[in-house]
């Protein structure tokens, strides 16, 4: 030991130096600003539904870390309470597009769902900060008797409430690898960045139906948006600095920038407890998949329906982790109409986080079986990922923290997943294709042509059984598959324009 501590060079200690740190006196101010949105000031499904943005400036430099959309939600339901699925203000925006000068950057389809998932691989206190800025979950109104409070303190339970015939102003952060990138991006070389987010196709895509509104004795949810803005920083630098920039691009080069971006595709996958889905998309370098499930819950028509067209009109639009914004579904989340439902008392039930419910009103709950576990397995042209198939619950769990960088023991970012959530709603599966992880550029080459095939087994619970009268509609395996790709992308900035790079 010894002799290899000879070989370590000794460093003066920060405390024991006394030079002063590097300054930045080039950026000679910051100041906050706000876009407002062209065209209509009132925003919803059943109306207007594009929010557009122009971030222009001719001298400015964007510094995207504080880039905000703040608007006002308002309850437009006079006499009634209205129950949104969380506290995240991305369930009312299905798409989101960037571009810069006409070149589209990001296309995030699926934009609710993404945000959503996304947010449960975020510690649960960060997310806890995140409601600050988005809704009060501190304390919420019970919908069924606006007189009385109950505490929903826990962010996983929170289902805000937006009292009748009253408005609520928030703030929601932009999930885009662009405005994530730690780079400043020059208003005036972009030539036009543009912002376009565009809003859920139904009212109660993103908020949650009451009785009332199943018997019709009042409308479905209703809510709009107006007075949308988009809130951030820019900042200025001197003109020596800045001619420097101007200089750089007339002699022919360029500013490349790197972000990370997500594509989400979408399958059907056939009700089957064997799914196969195949995926084509060229990416000079792609870093990960994350593969979800989704299907519709339903319930027992309280009219005593006895046909499918029937049965399909009671879905479970009252429970707020059963939305596609918000279900990331798993076999062994099962509900009525399975042979062991009506087995389950109140008091056996495990309650998925969903808002306030009456014990005869709920239709899901967590069965744990070892004989129901999803395995899979990715094949991308003749690798697959992992070499031997994911078969349980357990390793299914730790791939997906190998895919987010979280499984290291001395790793301090946990994931706002529970056990039983995972088995139940919150089933994300990850694959990393990189070979160096927290590298750039690490990832695999799809530009060949390469398939993605992602094969999927066990997707049925162990005491699966159809509705009661209606054997085509099996209750658990899934119908819908999403895989979301994550994959490294490159803007380059010039004289001649704006190209990108994937």
């Amino acid at each position: 030991m010894e002799t290899i501590l000879t070989t370590v060079e000794d460093n003066i200690l920060d405390a024991l130096t006394f030079q002063l740190g590097s300054s930045s006196n080039y950026i000679t101010e910051r100041k906050s600003v706000s876009f407002y949105a062209t065209g209509s000031n009132i925003y919803s499904p059943g109306g207007t539904t594009l929010l557009k943005f122009n971030l222009t400036d001719d001298s400015a430099w964007l510094d995207p870390s504080t880039l905000r959309l703040q608007f006002k939600l308002n309850n437009g339901m006079p006499g009634e309470v209205l129950r949104l699925l969380n506290a995240n203000p991305a369930n009312f925006f299905r798409r989101v597009i960037i571009r810069c000068n006409g070149v589209l950057i990001e296309d995030l389809d699926y934009y609710n769902r993404l945000t959503n998932m996304m947010m449960h691989l975020m510690p649960y206190h960060k997310k806890l900060n995140m409601a600050g800025e988005t809704f009060p979950i501190d304390q919420q109104i019970d919908p069924r008797n606006p007189g009385n409070f109950y505490n929903q303190f826990d962010y996983k339970n929170a289902s805000p409430i937006i009292r009748q015939n009253e408005s609520i102003t928030i703030q929601m952060p932009f999930l885009s690898g662009l405005f994530n990138c730690g780079k400043y991006l020059p208003l005036k070389y972009l030539q036009g960045l543009s912002i376009e987010l565009i809003m859920v196709s139904h009212y109660k895509d993103a908020a949650l139906m009451t009785q009332s509104m199943y018997d019709n004795v009042i409308p479905e949810p209703l809510w709009s948006i107006t007075e949308p803005v988009i809130k951030c920083q820019v900042i200025q630098i001197d003109n020596s600095l800045q001619n420097g920039f101007t200089q750089r691009l007339l002699d022919g080069k360029s500013f490349p920038i790197h972000f990370t971006s997500f594509v989400t595709q979408i399958a059907n996958a056939g009700n089957t407890p064997t799914p196969v889905v195949s995926i084509t998309r060229a990416f000079t370098r792609l870093k990960a998949a994350y593969i979800t499930m989704f299907k519709r819950i339903f319930r027992s028509d309280p009219g005593g329906a006895t046909n499918e067209d029937a049965l399909r009109t009671v879905e479970c639009e009252h429970l707020g982790n059963a939305k596609e914004a918000t279900l990331f579904y798993h076999p062994q989340y099962v509900y009525n109409g399975s042979d062991v439902g009506n087995a389950i008392t109140g008091d056996q039930i495990d309650r998925p986080p969903r808002g306030y419910l009456q014990a005869a009103e709920i239709q899901g709950y967590y069965e744990y079986n070892p004989k129901c576990e999803v395995s899979y397995q990715v094949q991308l042209g003749s690798r697959v990922f992992p070499i031997m198939e994911v078969k349980t619950s357990q390793e299914a769990f730790y791939e997906l923290l190998k895919t987010v960088g979280s499984h290291e023991l001395s790793s301090t970012y946990a994931l706002d997943i529970l056990p039983r959530e995972y088995r139940s709603w919150k089933f994300i599966m990850g694959v990393s294709f990189e070979n160096a992880p927290g590298s750039s550029f690490s990832g695999v080459s799809t530009r060949n042509g390469d398939l993605l095939t992602i094969k999927l087994k066990g997707c049925r619970h162990v005491n699966a059984a159809p509705f009661a009268g209606f054997d085509a509609l099996p209750y658990s395996e899934p119908e819908y598959i999403y895989v979301v790709l994550e994959a490294d992308m490159v803007m380059s900035v010039s004289d001649v324009g704006i190209q990108v790079f994937d």
